[in-house]
């Protein structure tokens, strides 16, 4: 998960493994429900609900949704691995735009 790897950066795995893991692998209804209630404790930043958020929306149900596809015998590579790199990339450019943002408005 995209998410995972950047809130380890922040020091802030703890909170946002979680929602993240639930989402990424059992969905949106279980992983939403989640997210909605560590989102509710305040234990996620502003930035980092939008970054999960990103990540989640382009990869989730990791799960349930490659299996029907899986069934009907498409292969997996193309199932799991383009979805991994559309969020990670997502994510980066999210972080890239609210850091340059941030610098133009300094100036």
């Amino acid at each position: 998960m995209p998410f995972i790897q950047i809130t380890l950066q922040n020091n802030r795995c703890r909170y946002s493994i979680i929602p993240s893991f639930l989402s990424g692998f059992l969905g949106m209804m279980y992983g939403g429900a989640v997210l909605i209630a560590e989102a509710k404790k305040g234990v996620l930043t502003k930035e980092e609900l939008e970054r999960l958020h990103i990540s989640i929306g382009t990869n989730h149900s990791m799960v349930e949704e490659p299996a029907l596809w899986l069934a009907l015998g498409l292969n997996g590579f193309w199932l799991w691995v383009p979805r991994l790199i559309t969020a990670v990339a997502a994510v980066q450019i999210y972080g890239a735009v609210r850091y340059f943002k941030k610098k133009l408005v300094k100036r």
